[in-house]
């Protein structure tokens, strides 16, 4: 059996891993359109300094995944606790934005409380994420904060995401949202409180630790764009 696998981003590695020991495969193409591959996973040397294309982070609840990705990394990864803000109004609040209300003007603090506490939605069934933000937490937090930042980190509305995600959002405890407002910030997402990421070389470090496991199987191709796909009947 062949493969031929379109991207070189991180899904596209990262299946090349674990397919290329199959005994039934005797050949994978990745055809990558750039020139080199990661995809998202891109990291540009400006001065000696790596960038990379968005904010990356390596962490998941699957330990087994997380061990991976760190042991490929080897002695090249950092463990960094988040410290993270969100710039509202001219100010900075700490993220998750649930985590310290009491930052936020008080006519904000108390639209982000009340319908917290009081939420309208709590009890509809959810179809797309802007409904199961609405659910979860209420108007104030799900205008002022979510349905924003989401809508500029997805360029979309959330009315149109589906609910593919909604594992990965917790619900913060009542009890947390009232110290949050009255000024003891919490954690949340305790899952994300710390993370990996490479000592050097940027997110793209982990695609080139993917790519140096791959064995003669593997073929890849970079400056290859696809123009078309063509069916051939009985193969």
């Amino acid at each position: 059996m062949k493969i031929c696998i379109l991207g070189g981003g991180l899904s596209a590695v990262s299946l090349t891993y674990f397919l290329q020991d199959n005994p039934q495969i005797r050949r994978i193409d990745i055809l990558e359109k750039d020139e080199v591959l990661g995809g998202f996973c891109r990291s540009f040397e400006i001065e000696g300094i790596y960038h990379d294309i968005g904010p990356h982070i390596i962490f998941s609840k699957d330990k087994e995944v997380l061990n991976l990705m760190t042991d490929l990394l080897g002695k090249n990864i950092n463990k960094l606790r988040r410290s993270n803000k969100i710039f509202y109004k001219g100010r900075f609040i700490k993220y998750p934005f649930e985590n310290e209300l009491s930052a936020l003007p008080e006519k904000d603090k108390e639209y982000c409380l009340n319908t917290f506490l009081y939420n309208d939605y709590e009890n509809y069934k959810v179809s797309n994420m802007l409904q199961v933000f609405l659910k979860t937490f209420g108007e104030g937090i799900t205008n002022i904060y979510l349905r924003p930042y989401n809508e500029k980190i997805w360029k979309l509305d959330p009315s149109f995401i589906d609910t593919q995600m909604v594992e990965r959002i917790p619900k913060p405890p009542r009890e947390d949202i009232l110290r949050s407002a009255n000024g003891i910030a919490t954690e949340g997402y305790l899952h994300q409180l710390y993370f990996y990421y490479p000592k050097e070389g940027g997110i793209n470090s982990l695609i080139k630790c993917f790519a140096n496991k791959f064995n003669k199987k593997v073929n890849i191709f970079v400056n290859s764009s696809v123009i078309g796909l063509l069916r051939i009947k009985n193969k």
